[in-house]
């Protein structure tokens, strides 16, 4: 007899789920793990979404994949999330998407570095002058 992980187990489980139940289900361990309300909140409105979009096909990567395409016009950041936020889902359900998008550049701390910089270079000279 084979002995198997007894997360694997759960994951072949949760493949054979309904929609309606795994969805549920998932949303359930969010509450249970004890993750703020507004990220549980986020999820459920996107996992919403992806439910609509299947129309009651199991979510296989390659539909997965299909919703998720619709999100690429908007901002990177927006599309990082929702892509973490669905593949949470589809990883949680034992069936990950198998990708991973590039991560956007973090342009604030750029700017930040860069006024940092300019800064310490003016506060230089003053001193180079006053010498």
């Amino acid at each position: 007899m084979l002995d198997l992980n007894p997360k694997i187990l759960e994951q072949i489980e949760r493949q054979g789920l309904d929609n309606d139940t795994a969805f549920d289900s998932y949303i359930q361990d969010l509450k249970l793990r004890r993750l703020s309300s507004t990220y549980i909140k986020d999820n459920k409105e996107l996992l919403n979404r992806l439910k609509t979009f299947l129309k009651g096909n199991p979510p296989i990567p390659a539909l997965v994949k299909q919703f998720l395409a619709q999100y690429t016009e908007h901002s990177p950041h927006t599309y990082l999330r929702y892509f973490n936020i669905v593949q949470g889902f589809m990883g949680w359900r034992g069936t990950p998407l198998g990708f991973k998008p590039k991560a956007p550049a973090l342009p604030g701390l750029l700017v930040l570095g860069t006024a940092l910089s300019v800064l310490i270079g003016i506060v230089m000279l003053r001193i180079c002058d006053t010498i």
